[in-house]
Order: structure tokens, then C-alpha cells, then sequence
């Protein structure tokens, strides 16, 4: 969809060359018979000057793209006007075009927002440098955890203060539907607990963006359609939960983070394999239980979270299951050191007539203690 617009753009564009033609007498062009003036000229000229510029800006994936495309359209269509009888067409172009520049204006729009609430978000760290996570406090957590720390590399390192990670993978609306192709962005902070997920996708070629949001012990879930129309807007006690339990799940992408004062952990069935992880944080409360494998290495998390929204979300099983292991070189404050944590898996709703694979994700970058985000996806 995006190469049919930029080659309709280009092809307008050029199209005006007419009339600058027409209007500086350089040639005969028979598609246009009523009189062109130089200066008039001169405006086709800057109507495809504009509409190239547009064309390269989006094309180099700028934001501002559309403002320009938003100019040139309103002057090829006043120069339409004045040339109806020979260029009356040229309105169906525009309005075409007119309605992909609204949705890139939108889309511009909710990257804003979204870039604004990435830097609130990485502000708020603290400053001060992380607790260096050691090895008494590693030996005190159940079997399990104690290997799982152990192995990722952490111990005698600094905690981070924030993270970032990108992901790609794929997405399933419903089961049975397919995956559509994701990218995502992701953005923590320790020790006060937040994070904001933000993710891209197309759907029979209109794009999809949304935010994933835990802040001050709140989630927020919005998704909106070409940035125009709100396809999810939820915010309550359940999606608090379900966002507690995300970021719960989530720190094993910076494994010091179970060492935070709102875990706590507790041996599982089998103390070598399993261990239980509570998160409390401001009046929320959500347990999920993990398998290690025997090296230590994250397999899986399973918890009862709610899926849905409103008044008809219901608590069901879910668990996010890793199949392969990286790692990754990281720095946290002057401290830089290397990191095991998963690198690829899946998120699972277990349904009564089966398991529903809603996301598989591949990690493709790890950072810690970075205070920039990522440029949009």
C-alpha cells in the first residue's frame, strides 16, 4: 500500500510539469487548452516540487511528511480549480491523496504522544546509580530464581534504571486468523515499576499502531486504526492486573529486577525448577509461577490473567513461554557487563478448546540505562 501511494504521488507530482510547461511556453501541450500564465506557471512548477518533497520525506520515513503533502495538495487543487475544464480529473488525485495524508497526519499525531509519554516515562528514573545485586542476596532466593540469576550474568553488576528493547514478531487477533507482522518498542524503569510498550502493524494494508502503558501501579491499553479511529481504549482494576502481571513476566528481560523490594518469591513444586513470584505495587496483587530449565535458563511463566476488557473480561490461564537464549552486552550506569535473558518465544492464551497463541516475539535489541528513545517504528 505504501509504494501504490508514493507511486501515485510521484506520477501527480510529475503530471503538474504540465501546466509549468504550458504556462512558460516551453512546448505544446494539447492536454491543456485554456491559457496558462507565467506566474501561474511558475505554481504547477512548485505543486510538483512540493509533491516530490513529500514523496522523499515519507520515503525517508519523516514524520513531518504529511504537513508538506497537506500543502501541496490544497495548491494542486486551487490551480485544479483554476484550470477545470482541462484539469477537473486531477480532483479524484487529491482527494485520494488528501486521505493518506490525514491518516499520516494521525499517525503522526499518536507518535507524538507516544514519544511524550516515553519521556516522561525514562525522566522519572532516578538518577542515582543502581543497588549492585550480590551474591547473599542471590543466595537467599529459592533454588531456582538463585540459578536463574546466577547463570544470566548479573550478580556483582549494578541494577539498571531503565531499559529498552525492540522487538519483531507476529500477532494473532483471534485463533485460527494468522499472524500479522509487528514491530515493537519497549521502555522500563526500576525501582518504581512502569513501562510502555508501543507497537506497529498493518491490517489489509492499514496501519495499526497502539500503546501499552503501566505507570504509577495503572495500565492503559490503547490501539487506534491508522491513528483515526480507537479500535481498544481500556483502563481499569483488571487491566492494572493484567500490566502488573506484564511487567512481572517482563523482568526476566533484566533479571536483577526480581530482586525488587514489591517481589517476593517462594519454591515451587519442584524448588530446582520452579519458584513462585508475588508483585504487590500500590494496592495491586498478582502471583505468577516460573520454570527454569536444569541450567537455569527461563522456560515459562503461567498466571491467571484477565482477558478482554470491561465487564467481560474473565480470568484465564496465560503464560509466556521462551524457546531460545541470548546474550546481549548491556551497561548499567559505568558497569557494562554481558546478560543471558530469553530472545525468542511466544504469549499463549490456554482456552477451553486450546491453547491460542496470540504473539511469538523475537528480541532483536537490549539496553540498559538509556535515556532516548527509539526512533517510531
Amino acid at each position: 500500500m505504501r509504494i501504490v501511494f508514493l507511486t501515485l504521488m510521484v506520477i501527480h507530482g510529475l503530471i503538474h510539469l504540465l501546466g509549468f510547461v504550458k504556462g512558460f511556453g516551453l512546448a505544446p501541450v494539447s492536454q491543456l487548452n485554456a491559457p496558462i500564465s507565467r506566474p501561474v506557471g511558475a505554481l504547477w512548477l512548485l505543486a510538483c516540487v512540493l509533491l516530490l518533497v513529500a514523496v522523499g520525506l515519507l520515503a525517508l520515513r519523516v514524520p513531518s511528511w504529511w504537513l508538506v503533502g497537506a500543502c501541496a495538495l490544497v495548491l494542486s487543487q486551487g490551480l485544479v480549480v483554476m484550470s477545470w475544464s482541462d484539469a477537473k480529473f486531477g480532483t479524484l488525485a487529491n482527494v485520494l491523496l488528501l486521505l493518506a495524508v490525514v491518516v499520516g497526519g494521525a499517525l503522526a499525531h499518536f507518535a507524538s504522544a507516544t514519544e511524550t509519554r516515553i519521556a516522561a516515562l525514562l525522566a522519572a528514573a532516578p538518577s542515582e546509580a543502581g543497588a549492585v545485586v550480590t551474591a547473599a542476596e542471590v543466595g537467599a532466593q529459592p533454588p531456582a530464581l538463585r540459578r536463574f540469576l546466577e547463570r544470566s550474568g548479573v550478580v556483582g553488576h549494578a541494577t539498571p534504571r531503565t531499559v529498552r528493547l525492540r522487538q519483531s514478531g507476529g500477532m494473532q487477533l483471534a485463533p485460527g486468523k494468522g499472524f500479522l507482522d509487528v514491530v515493537a518498542h519497549q521502555y522500563f524503569t526500576l525501582p518504581q515499576p512502569a513501562f510502555l510498550w508501543r507497537v506497529k502493524l498493518a491490517m489489509f494494508g492499514l496501519p495499526i499502531v497502539g500503546r501499552d502503558t503501566y505507570d504509577g501501579g495503572h495500565g492503559r491499553m490503547r490501539i487506534e486504526a491508522a491513528g483515526l479511529l480507537p479500535v481498544v481504549d481500556a483502563a481499569d482494576a483488571k487491566i492494572d492486573q493484567g500490566a502488573l502481571l506484564r511487567f512481572l513476566g517482563e523482568s526476566v528481560w533484566f533479571p536483577a529486577g526480581a530482586l525488587a523490594p514489591y517481589v517476593t518469591w517462594e519454591p515451587g513444586a519442584d524448588p530446582q525448577r520452579e519458584a513462585r513470584a508475588t508483585m504487590r505495587y500500590q494496592g495491586v496483587e498478582a502471583s505468577a509461577d516460573y520454570t527454569f530449565d536444569g541450567d537455569g535458563r527461563f522456560l515459562s511463566l503461567r498466571a491467571q490473567r484477565y482477558q478482554g476488557g470491561g465487564d467481560q473480561a474473565v480470568l484465564t490461564p496465560w503464560s509466556v513461554r521462551a524457546s531460545a537464549w541470548s546474550r546481549f552486552e548491556v551497561s548499567a550506569g559505568a558497569d557494562a557487563y554481558s546478560v543471558e535473558v530469553p530472545s525468542e518465544g511466544d504469549v499463549v492464551w490456554h482456552l477451553p478448546d486450546g491453547d491460542f497463541v496470540f504473539y511469538r516475539w523475537t528480541l532483536r535489541a537490549l539496553e540498559y540505562d538509556v535515556r532516548e528513545p527509539y526512533p517510531a517504528p
